[in-house]
């Protein structure tokens, strides 16, 4: 699946500092960390800003996982591999 804007919201961050998003759909992460996965939203990404991804379907419930964004050049967003926040009961 491809990138959906309504999927993305800002939900941090001002002035200079970096900003925080989050992504939630029903897209596997391996899917949404993919290189050039965001590359629709560069004019609002920055490196550096903060993602929490959310897969809404996983098989054991929604699992999300924290990454940020290691690369913008004006055309191609790159996001870091992550690290899942573990579901605990």
């Amino acid at each position: 699946m491809a990138f959906d804007r309504q999927f993305l919201s800002r939900i941090g961050g001002s002035g200079n500092s970096g900003a925080a998003w989050i992504y939630t759909s029903n897209q596997v992460i391996s899917e949404v960390i993919a290189d050039g996965f965001f590359s629709a939203a560069q004019s609002e990404l920055k490196t550096g800003d903060i993602i929490f991804l959310v897969d809404r379907l996983a098989p054991d419930g929604p699992a999300a996982t924290l990454s940020f964004v290691k690369f913008n050049n004006g055309t191609l967003v790159k996001v870091g591999s992550g690290t899942n926040i573990p579901l605990t009961a």
